[in-house]
C-alpha cells in the first residue's frame, strides 16, 4: 500500500525486497541479504512470536577487502581453531584480544572439544596442499589482472582440483571478450556450473545485440529467461530478423507491463506501435494497468497513444487523480466515472482505493469523514457488497496506520468514525494507543479482540498481565502465568521475569562437529568453493556460494555448516546459517566474543555498558566490518559517512572515509555516536531508536506522549515495526551478550556427543543484568519532561 513508499519498515515475517530500512536516520530500501539471498525468519530464541532475537535489518552488501586482509584470512582462520571457546576473532578484526574483566557470579560454560574439532577441520581444511593452491591461485589471478596470460596459463595446469578452478577460468573467459557458444557450452560441460555459465551467456548476448549480431542472437537466445532487457532485445532481434508475428506476440507481452521498461526496449515498442493494428487498445490497456498501479507518470505519457474515445476518459482519470481532495464533493460524477471506464468490479474497487489514500495522505481527517460517511454506510454506486466490504478492510487499517505514525492520541475517535474495524493491524494500532495513554484497565479487553493466534502470541500475552498487573487487578493465578513467560529466551520472556520478580532462563544449547559432520560438509563443492572465496576475501562470490551449498546438503545440517562457519572466523556467516536453522539458543555461535576490548575500552570511556555497543554492532552489520547498506552506511556499527564525519569532528578526530571499514575505527565513532544520542535522551533504548529512525523521529514520539510510561510501554508504542524490533533486539541481545561473556575465558564442560545436541546447564540470572532495560525509574517522559544536552539534531 502506498504508505509503505513512505513509512514502512522491513515485515516482521520476513525481510525481503521492496521493505525499508532506517540507518542513521534515513529511510533505506531494503533488499536480501547479499547475492545469496538469505532470508531472516526471526522467531524469538525458542518460541514462534514474531519477536524475534535475530532481527537485522537488510540492505547490506560486502566491498572487496584490501590485499593485506585478502592475504591474511587463511591466518585468521587458523588463528580461530586454535582459540575455539572465544568463537575466535572475525575475519577482518583480527587484531582483537579477548578482554579480561572482573568475573560476576555466573559463566556460561561452553563445552570445549576444540583440540578434536580443530585437527579434523585443519586437515581438512588447511592442509599443505591447500596451502600451495591457495597460493598459486592468487599468483594466477594476479597473472589474468596483469594481462599475462602465458603464466596464467601455466599456473592454471597445477589447480586442476581446486574448487575455485572454474571461477578463475569464468574470469579468463569473460575478460577475453571470446564470448563465442562453443566456449561457453566447454566451460559449462567442464564444470556444471549453471550460475556461472548464465553469467557468461548473458554477458554473450549483451554483446551480440550491441554488435547487431541479431541471428547470432536468436541462436543463442535461451527462452526461458526472465531478463526483461534480454527479452526486449530478442523482441527486437525477431523484428529485424523477419519474424514479425513472434516479434509482435512478445512485445505485446512486454508492452503491457503497468510501470516504465528499460530504454533497451524502446526499439520493439517502435515497431509494435507501427505494426500492430490494435496498437490503440494495447495503449488503453497499458494505460489502465499502470493508473490501477499509481504509475501515473507513464500514465500521462500514455494518453498521447490513445484514440479520440479513450483519451477524453483518460483526461478525467487523471483529473480525477490530481484533485482528490474533491472526490467528496464529486462523489457521484466520481462513481459515474469509475462505470465508464472500468467494467470489472474489482477493478474499481482498486481505483477507488486509490483516490481515497491519496486524499488520506494529502487531507487524512478528509479522508475518515468520507470512508465514515460513504463507505461505512456502502453508498458506492454499483459496487458489489462484497466488494465494497473489501475496500472498507483495505482502508480501515491504511488510515488508522496514518494516524498512528502521527497522533496516538486520536484513535480512539477516528476508530469509532471508520466503522470499528476488527482487523488485526487496526486493533493492534489501537492497542498500542491504549498502552501510550497509560490506559491499562481497558487493554486487557482490546487484546482479547484479536485473532487467537495473535493473541496468544508472547507480545500480547505479556501486555494483558503486565496491564493488569499495573491497574492492580492481577490475580494470583496469573502471577504463575507470569512468570511462565519469563522461560522464553525473548524481550517479552525477559521483561517477564522483571515484573514476575523471577530470574531469565536461556538454557543454551551446543553442538559438536564430528568428523562424519565435516565429510558431510564438505562433499558439497560449493560450500568448498565459499570456503576458499571467504579465504582470499572474496565475500561476495563466498555468500552466493554458501548460498548455493546450502541447497545442496539437508537442511537438518545447516546447524553443522553454522559451526564450521564459525570455526573458520566467518561470524556473519554462522549467525545467519543459523537463524536459518532456527537454531535460536545456539548462543555461542550467535554472539560469538569478538573485539572484547574494543568495546570493553568504549564502555570504560563513555561509563556505558559495553554490552550495549557490542548489541549494536551485531544488529546493524551482523558484525561484518565491511557491510555496507543501499543509504551507504558503512562497517561494523553502520554509520553513514555524514554522520562519521560529524562524530569525528566532535572528537577533534582526523575523518577517514575508508577507515568506516575497520572495526577500531566503526566501533570508536558508533560507540560515541551512541553516547551522544543517550546525553541527548538520558535513556539506552531511546538512544538506539534514534540510531536507527534518527533523533528527530524519537522526539517526535515523545512530543506525542502526554505522560510517563514504562520504558517497554514506550518501545511498544515505537511507530515503526522496524525500530521496534531493533530496540528489542538491542535491550536483549546486550542482555544475552552478558550473560554469556562476563569477563572470563568460558569454562570448558562436558562436551555433549559429536552426533547430538544436547542442553547445557541453564543460565538462570536475576533482572536487570546491567543497567539497560533497567533505567532509572524505568520509565519514559513526554517530550517537555526530558533532560537533553541537545535536541536539535
Amino acid at each position: 500500500m502506498p504508505i509503505k513508499k513512505i513509512f514502512h519498515s522491513c515485515s516482521t515475517q520476513a525481510l525481503g525486497a521492496g521493505s525499508r530500512h532506517r540507518a542513521g536516520g534515513r529511510l533505506v530500501k531494503c533488499r536480501h541479504f547479499l547475492a545469496a539471498s538469505i532470508l531472516l525468519a526471526w522467531p524469538p530464541l525458542g518460541s514462534s512470536d514474531d519477536a524475534s532475537l535475530d532481527y537485522r535489518p537488510a540492505g547490506l552488501a560486502i566491498v572487496g577487502i584490501d590485499a593485506v586482509s585478502r592475504s591474511a584470512n587463511v591466518e585468521l582462520a587458523k588463528n580461530t581453531l586454535a582459540n575455539p571457546a572465544s568463537s575466535g576473532p572475525s575475519p577482518i578484526d583480527n587484531n582483537y584480544p579477548v578482554s579480561a574483566a572482573e568475573p560476576s557470579e555466573t559463566v556460561l560454560e561452553i563445552p570445549s572439544d576444540a583440540q578434536t574439532q580443530s585437527t579434523s577441520i585443519q586437515a581438512m581444511f588447511f592442509s599443505e596442499s591447500l596451502a600451495r593452491q591457495r597460493q598459486i591461485y592468487r599468483q594466477a589471478h594476479k597473472a589474468l589482472d596483469d594481462g599475462d596470460l602465458r603464466t596464467y596459463a601455466q599456473l592454471r595446469n597445477s589447480l586442476e582440483d581446486y574448487p575455485l578452478l572454474s571461477f578463475l577460468d569464468y574470469q579468463r573467459i569473460a575478460r577475453s571478450g571470446i564470448l563465442d557458444a562453443k566456449t561457453i557450452a566447454g566451460f559449462d560441460a567442464n564444470y556444471d556450473n549453471s550460475r556461472l555459465t548464465r553469467k557468461l551467456q548473458r554477458q554473450q548476448l549483451r554483446t551480440l545485440a550491441r554488435n547487431r549480431q541479431w541471428r547470432t542472437f536468436i541462436e543463442n537466445y535461451n527462452s526461458s529467461t526472465k531478463n526483461t532487457r534480454l527479452r526486449c532485445q530478442y523482441a527486437h532481434a525477431l523484428f529485424e530478423t523477419g519474424e514479425r508475428q513472434a516479434a509482435i506476440s512478445l512485445s505485446t507481452e512486454l508492452w503491457l507491463t503497468p510501470s516504465s521498461m528499460p530504454d533497451v526496449c524502446d526499439p520493439a515498442f517502435h515497431e509494435l506501435k507501427s505494426g500492430a493494428e490494435n496498437f490503440p487498445d494495447l495503449a488503453w490497456q497499458r494505460f489502465d494497468g499502470a493508473y490501477r498501479a499509481a504509475e501515473m507518470t507513464l500514465a500521462r505519457y500514455l494518453e498521447r497513444f490513445l484514440d479520440a474515445r479513450r483519451k477524453p476518459q483518460a483526461k478525467q482519470l487523471l483529473e480525477a487523480y490530481a484533485s482528490v481532495n474533491m472526490l467528496g464533493k464529486q462523489w457521484q460524477s466520481r462513481l459515474a466515472l469509475l462505470d465508464a471506464s472500468f467494467a470489472e468490479p474489482s477493478d474499481k474497487r482498486q481505483v477507488l482505493a486509490l483516490w481515497v489514500k491519496r486524499l488520506a495522505r494529502q487531507d487524512l481527517d478528509a479522508a475518515v469523514k468520507l470512508i465514515g460517511k460513504r463507505l461505512v454506510k456502502n453508498d458506492i454506486g454499483s459496487l458489489p457488497a462484497a466488494q465494497s466490504q473489501l475496500l472498507l478492510e483495505e482502508l480501515q487499517p491504511y488510515v488508522i496506520t496514518r494516524y498512528a505514525l502521527g497522533d496516538y492520541n486520536r484513535l480512539p475517535a477516528v476508530y469509532k468514525k471508520i466503522g470499528k474495524p476488527l482487523d488485526q493491524k487496526s486493533l493492534e494500532w489501537l492497542i498500542r494507543a491504549h498502552i501510550a495513554k497509560a490506559d491499562w484497565k481497558k487493554l486487557p479487553g482490546m487484546i482479547a479482540l484479536l485473532p487467537p493466534e495473535a493473541r496468544d502470541s508472547e507480545r500480547w500475552k505479556f501486555w494483558t498481565l503486565r496491564a493488569k498487573q499495573l491497574a492492580g487487578e492481577l490475580a494470583p493465578e496469573e502471577k504463575d502465568a507470569l512468570a511462565v513467560l519469563a522461560d522464553a529466551a525473548s524481550f517479552y520472556g525477559f521483561a517477564a521475569a522483571r515484573y514476575s520478580n523471577t530470574h531469565f532462563r536461556l538454557q543454551p544449547q551446543h553442538y559438536t562437529l564430528s568428523e562424519k559432520d565435516l565429510q558431510t560438509l564438505a562433499s558439497s563443492l560449493h560450500l568448498r568453493k565459499a570456503i576458499e572465496h571467504f579465504i582470499h576475501a572474496e565475500i561476495e562470490q563466498a555468500n552466493s556460494s554458501w548460498a548455493i551449498g546450502l541447497r545442496e546438503i539437508d537442511n537438518q545440517n545447516w546447524l553443522m555448516a553454522a559451526y564450521l562457519a564459525s570455526r573458520l572466523g566467518w561470524h556473519q556467516q554462522a549467525i545467519l546459517t543459523a537463524a536459518r536453522a532456527d537454531a535460536w539458543r545456539h548462543y555461542a555461535i550467535r554472539f560469538p566474543r569478538i573485539a572484547s576490548d574494543e568495546f570493553a575500552q568504549q564502555g570504560l570511556r563513555y561509563n556505558q555498558p559495553p554490552e550495549w555497543f557490542y548489541a549494536t554492532a551485531r544488529q546493524e552489520s551482523a558484525l561484518a566490518s565491511h557491510a555496507r547498506s543501499s543509504a551507504g552506511a558503512v562497517g561494523l556499527m553502520q554509520l553513514l559517512p555524514s554522520t562519521a564525519k560529524a562524530v569525528a569532528k566532535s572528537l577533534d578526530r582526523e575523518y577517514n572515509k575508508a577507515q568506516l571499514f575497520e572495526a577500531n575505527y566503526s566501533i570508536d565513532l558508533g560507540s560515541s555516536y551512541l553516547d551522544q544520542l543517550y546525553q541527548q535522551f538520558g535513556n539506552r533504548a531511546l538512544g538506539s531508536a534514534a540510531y536507527n529512525a534518527g533523533p528527530h523521529r524519537v522526539s517526535a514520539w515523545l512530543k506525542n506522549l502526554r505522560k510517563p510510561i514504562p520504558l517497554e510501554a514506550w518501545i511498544e508504542t515505537i511507530r515503526f515495526s522496524e525500530t521496534r524490533q531493533y530496540v528489542q533486539n538491542i535491550l536483549s541481545f546486550g542482555l544475552i551478550h552478558a550473560a554469556l561473556y562476563n569477563g572470563t575465558e568460558p569454562a570448558a564442560a562436558g562436551a555433549p556427543t559429536a552426533d547430538n545436541l544436547q542442553e547445557q546447564a541453564s543460565i538462570s540470572r536475576p533482572w536487570p543484568v546491567f543497567s539497560f532495560i533497567g533505567e532509572p525509574e524505568g520509565m519514559v517522559k513526554p517530550y517537555s519532561q526530558q533532560v537533553r544536552r541537545d535536541d536539535t539534531t
